[in-house]
């Protein structure tokens, strides 16, 4: 008997890593934010909250390979609302690879 090898080449790159870090939580209302961030804790996960716009800006700048996810209200206090927020998230190479789930 002969074995028969085939071998598939496709042009598909390999799926992504896992992403390893801390989730960064954006929202504005106190028991919120907390309730969120606690119960990640509960569950693991490094969790970082911030109040308004510009303090998440602060958190991913000081740290940007630090988040693996970021849990974001649209609609926050402020100069810097959620969408601007994610606009400047964007725009920054170091940042913009990192997920996002919109809670408004």
């Amino acid at each position: 008997m002969s074995k028969v090898q085939t071998q598939i080449t496709t042009d598909v790159p390999p799926p992504p890593l896992p992403r390893r870090g801390a989730v960064l939580v954006v929202e504005d209302f106190d028991d919120l934010r907390l309730g969120v961030a606690q119960l990640l804790e509960l569950h693991g996960f490094i969790v970082r909250a911030a109040a308004n716009g510009e303090q998440a800006l602060r958190y991913l700048e000081s740290a940007p390979d630090t988040f693996a996810l970021i849990l974001l209200d649209l609609v926050l206090p402020g100069r810097l609302s959620g969408r601007d927020l994610r606009a400047r998230q964007l725009a920054d190479a170091t940042t913009a690879l990192v997920p996002i789930v919109v809670v408004s």
